[in-house]
């Protein structure tokens, strides 16, 4: 997948990850493993070949957090040359997936008179709709109730 091949609305998530992954710094803990820093922030564990982080928003949406941005570029700046932060975002949101998803033509239906009859002896029955059980309702007072009590005893 190349740059630019992404959906608008992936590619402006992937626009504002990359944005946030400036104010972040990585270390290299071991093999495909990042410790990733953000200020005022706790650190995540970005884990490149399984394309896991700690915040686990990656595996969540297959979109690299910024977190996960952060070490794409450290391992570009370290010599690794593994690509743009675009190319590690999941192929469903690539336009030619989207593109081959929606190039199929699906006709309508005919009309009912044209459906075909089928013989069957099953008999489908609707479910027997009972209601939830929740707080029960507030009754109404009568306009009775509503008027003012009445007292027996007389102040002078």
């Amino acid at each position: 997948m190349s740059v630019g091949q992404l959906t608008l609305t992936v590619q402006a998530i992937v626009d504002a990850n990359k944005k946030e992954a400036t104010d972040c710094v990585v270390e290299w803990i071991v093999a495909s493993l990042y410790k990733v820093f953000v200020p005022n922030e706790d650190h995540c564990v970005a884990n490149m070949d399984r394309k896991e982080c700690g915040c686990r928003m990656w595996e969540l949406t297959g979109i690299p957090c910024k977190h996960d941005v952060a070490a794409i570029n450290y391992m570009n700046e370290d010599g690794k040359g593994v690509a743009v932060p675009e190319e590690w975002v999941h192929a469903a949101y690539s336009l030619e997936t989207w593109a081959r998803m929606y190039s199929f033509k699906i006709n309508g239906c005919s009309g009912r008179k044209y459906w075909p009859r089928i013989e069957s002896t099953t008999v489908i029955i609707p479910l027997s709709h009972r209601p939830q059980v929740d707080r029960p309702t507030k009754k109404m007072k009568s306009n009775d109730e509503h008027a003012l009590p009445t007292s027996s005893c007389v102040t002078h």
